[in-house]
């Protein structure tokens, strides 16, 4: 899978979307070179009563977890800017959550398939917290930047996510 199709994979999962008009922008920082990372997400309570049978506290605290890990490879990678380097050791520096993510992603995904009540509670529950309009765009310039870079497209292959992603 090319470079392109891979970036349009891996904003597509994080939530890059296009902010919509009536948001308030960003708040700057320092120089105003930079945008405020979003802050970490609150674990989510387990609404009494209304969990599937199949979904264990475990897979709440890994997907709270594996949400937290995308916030922060979000603020990483888009905090380098168009700085290739800084942006290549932060997919680097990565990995090793990404693999948690992926893990969290296939669990949730082998129970939602046996389980439909598990794949709606899913649904309504993580993806609007995965799918995040404003956590992604700064993101994606850097992307854009670096996607010709040899040493990034190299991180970008050996990226657990980006590799889950690209066999989708």
């Amino acid at each position: 899978m090319n470079l392109a199709m891979t970036l349009v994979l891996v904003l597509a999962m994080t939530g890059c979307k296009k902010q919509p008009s009536d948001a308030p922008p960003p708040i700057a920082v320092g120089s105003g070179s930079a945008v405020a990372p979003a802050p970490t997400p609150t674990p989510s309570p387990a609404p009494v009563g209304k969990l599937p049978a199949g979904v264990t506290d475990a897979m709440i605290a890994d997907a709270d977890k594996s949400l937290a890990a995308m916030n922060k490879f979000s603020a990483d990678v888009g905090g380098a800017g168009k700085d290739c380097k800084k942006a290549t050791a932060a997919l680097k520096g990565s990995e090793a959550a990404m693999t948690a993510v992926v893990a969290t992603f296939t669990a949730w995904q082998t129970a939602g398939n046996k389980d439909d009540k598990i794949a709606e509670y899913w649904k309504t529950t993580y993806d609007p917290k995965f799918d995040d309009d404003n956590r992604d765009k700064d993101s994606k310039v850097t992307f854009e930047a670096c996607q010709k870079d040899p040493e990034f497209a190299a991180a970008m292959k050996t990226n657990p996510l980006i590799a889950y992603l690209s066999n989708k």
